[in-house]
């Protein structure tokens, strides 16, 4: 494989993990599971359910994880249209020497460590961060954030996107890891922003928790004696 890492610019690590997602799991079960929670679409549909049910609980709760997400999207794709400016780097169905699509040829990867599987369309654009991953990223962490177990699912959602994508062939695992980290770390970041930045506004209750009433009602310490 050396003449294919040199040619992909890429890491032993990363090819290895490339070929064993790429390939390894090929399976019809795979394709259904995997190709489908990659897609757009999917990706907005469990997210809004995710934000209802929350809602749903608490108001307040649901608020604030449909700004933190719809704000962690925004800066996201703009820190993705930044780094794609900064450098471009070829997505594994584009670069590799050997690719392989069809079927018959899918069957035989295993006997190719030097091609890829492409699974549906590679676009030309930098594959450094996925925009799957930075979405899934945000929406995982504001979700855990909000509900521990709505959270847990959310993050195992975003997970499989990430594999989904190197699976699909149009990403690096590098790819995919940079995005859940850079998507996280702004979903943090935001979340902990949004109530102060509603406060300038007069607006930090849309987000905010009750505050806590004294055992008892009323503090008597503050009531005059």
């Amino acid at each position: 494989m050396g003449s294919y890492l040199t040619q992909l610019g890429a890491a032993a690590w990363e090819t290895e993990w490339l070929h064993a997602i790429n390939c390894g799991l090929s399976s019809p079960w795979a394709d259904a599971i995997l190709l489908t929670l990659q897609r757009a679409i999917v990706g907005v549909v469990v997210m809004l359910v995710g934000i209802a049910l929350l809602w749903f609980i608490d108001a307040r709760r649901g608020r604030r994880v449909f700004l933190t997400a719809l704000v962690g999207y925004g800066l996201c794709m703009g820190i993705a249209g930044l780094a794609w400016s900064a450098h471009h780097r070829l997505r594994p169905g584009r670069a590799a020497e050997t690719v392989l699509s069809t079927s018959a040829e899918i069957a035989t990867c295993a006997a190719h460590p030097e091609a890829v599987v492409v699974r549906g369309h590679v676009s030309r654009r930098s594959g450094m961060p996925s925009r799957h991953a930075l979405s899934a990223g945000v929406f995982a962490l504001t979700m855990l954030l909000a509900c521990r177990f709505l959270g847990v699912i959310a993050c195992v959602y975003a997970l499989l996107v990430a594999v989904a994508r190197v699976y699909a062939g149009v990403h690096w695992p590098s790819d995919v890891l940079a995005g859940l980290t850079v998507g996280a770390l702004v979903a943090w970041f935001v979340w902990r922003a949004l109530p102060w930045v509603l406060g300038l506004f007069g607006r930090r209750a849309w987000v905010a928790e009750p505050e806590a009433v004294p055992v008892g009602g009323e503090d008597r310490d503050s009531t005059p004696g």
